[in-house]
C-alpha cells in the first residue's frame, strides 16, 4: 500500500514521464509539419499524421483522454481506444510503404504492406459493429512483419545522407519506438 506523500510522488513522477514522451511527440509534430510544408512532401505529411494519430493512440490507451478530454463520457473514450490503434498501424502501414519504397524496391514486401493497409482498414471499418476483438489481433500480429526489420531500414536511411534521409531515418526511429513502447 502507498502512503498518500509516496503515491503523490509516484503521481508526479509519472505525469513528468508522460510529459517527455508527449513533448517529444509534440517535438516532432511540429518538425514534420514545418518540414511538410517547406518542401510539399507529401511523405512527410504522413509522417505528420502518423505521429498526430500515434500520440492520441497512446494518449487513450493511458487513460488520457478519460481523463482529460472524455471525462463525461467514459464510454465513448474507451470506444476511441480500439479505433484509434486501428488508425496508427493504417498510417504505420502506409508511411513505411513509402518511406521504405517498397513499390520500387521490394513489390512483394509492397504486396505484404498493402495487405497490411487492407487489414487495417477492414478492422477499423467493421470496430464499430464490433468485431474489433476479433480482428485486431491479426493487425497487430501482421504488423510484427515490419518491426524486425526496422534497425536495418533506419541504419541504411542514415548512410544515404542528406537532411531528408536523416530526417526519416529518425522519425522511422520514433514510429518504431511508440510501436514497441505501446506494444
Amino acid at each position: 500500500l502507498w502512503t498518500p506523500a509516496a503515491l503523490d510522488a509516484r503521481f508526479q513522477f509519472t505525469y513528468l514521464l508522460t510529459g517527455i514522451y508527449f513533448g517529444f511527440l509534440m517535438a516532432a509534430l511540429l518538425g514534420a509539419l514545418a518540414l511538410a510544408a517547406t518542401l510539399r512532401d507529401g511523405m512527410v505529411l504522413l509522417f505528420a499524421g502518423t505521429i498526430l494519430f500515434h500520440g492520441l493512440s497512446n494518449a487513450s490507451l493511458w487513460g488520457l483522454v478519460h481523463q482529460y478530454l472524455l471525462p463525461e463520457a467514459p464510454v465513448l473514450a474507451d470506444q476511441l481506444t480500439g479505433l484509434l490503434v486501428l488508425v496508427v498501424s493504417l498510417f504505420t502501414w502506409w508511411f513505411f510503404s513509402r518511406l521504405l519504397e517498397l513499390r520500387r524496391y521490394h513489390p512483394w514486401f509492397y504486396r505484404l504492406s498493402q495487405i497490411g493497409m487492407a487489414l487495417s482498414a477492414v478492422a477499423l471499418l467493421l470496430s464499430p459493429f464490433g468485431y474489433y476483438q476479433a480482428l485486431s489481433p491479426l493487425v497487430q500480429l501482421y504488423a510484427l512483419v515490419f518491426i524486425g526489420g526496422a534497425p536495418f531500414v533506419g541504419i541504411g536511411l542514415w548512410r544515404r545522407g542528406g537532411a531528408l534521409n536523416r530526417f526519416l531515418a529518425l522519425a522511422y526511429a520514433s514510429v518504431v519506438l511508440t510501436l514497441v513502447f505501446t506494444v
